[in-house]
């Protein structure tokens, strides 16, 4: 793959997730805990969006278990953001509007595939 269509993916995915490239003006011995620092901004928010997605997975479990995730043995506390493609793309096959809102929210909070 030549190097301007990685290039291209990587920007698409950044901005898919709604992140920016920052560049910043550092004296050299502040750069990696601005690194780390960036890092760990990153990492809270993927994390509130995991906490986000579990709470709507465990509601779509009460709600909806035997007649659209009844194949899907998955729990709500250690879901990932891959299974939870599953169960949102479940959801919205298989249920009805209110099923599909739920599952169009937990594919909302993770972002295109």
């Amino acid at each position: 793959m030549p190097v301007r269509d990685r290039v291209s993916r990587h920007r698409k995915a950044l901005k898919a997730q709604a992140l920016v490239r920052v560049e910043v003006v550092v004296p050299e011995e502040y750069r990696d805990q601005v690194k780390a620092y960036a890092r760990k901004l990153v990492r809270k928010r993927a994390h509130g969006q995991l906490e986000t997605v579990r709470a709507r997975i465990a509601d779509a479990y009460a709600r909806f278990g035997a007649s659209c995730l009844d194949n899907i043995a998955v729990h709500a506390e250690t879901a990932t953001f891959g299974q939870a493609r599953v169960i949102a793309d479940a959801l919205m096959r298989r249920g009805n509007r209110d099923a599909f809102l739920i599952g169009r929210e937990i594919a909302d909070a993770i972002g295109p595939a």
